[in-house]
């Protein structure tokens, strides 16, 4: 497997969990995302909302620091780029 030189590392907490998974990678090539899942993924698909509000509220932490507004600003406007998203995919 091709590793690339802007990988993140891997979060300290799965180190010590023989049963850790990666279910995602999210890049961004200009303006486009591109990402790979695991087919193997678990759960029920309101476990995998939650992961993805996990994901909003740590990316609204970043945006407010990054780009001093607040965080609940940041997560407004993640939320809003969401719902958009999606209303593009399920009325298009």
């Amino acid at each position: 497997m091709k590793f690339h030189s802007h990988e993140l590392p891997l979060p300290p907490q799965i180190d010590h969990d023989p049963d850790a998974i990666e279910v995602l990678r999210l890049w961004q090539s200009g303006t486009q995302h591109h990402v790979s899942m695991n087919p193997k993924l678990e759960g029920k698909p309101e476990n995998f909302g939650a992961a993805l509000a996990q994901l909003a509220i740590h990316s609204a932490s970043i945006h407010a620091k990054h780009h001093k507004i607040s965080t609940e600003e940041a997560l407004r406007r993640i939320i809003h780029g969401y719902k958009n998203e999606l209303a593009s995919k399920v009325s298009g």
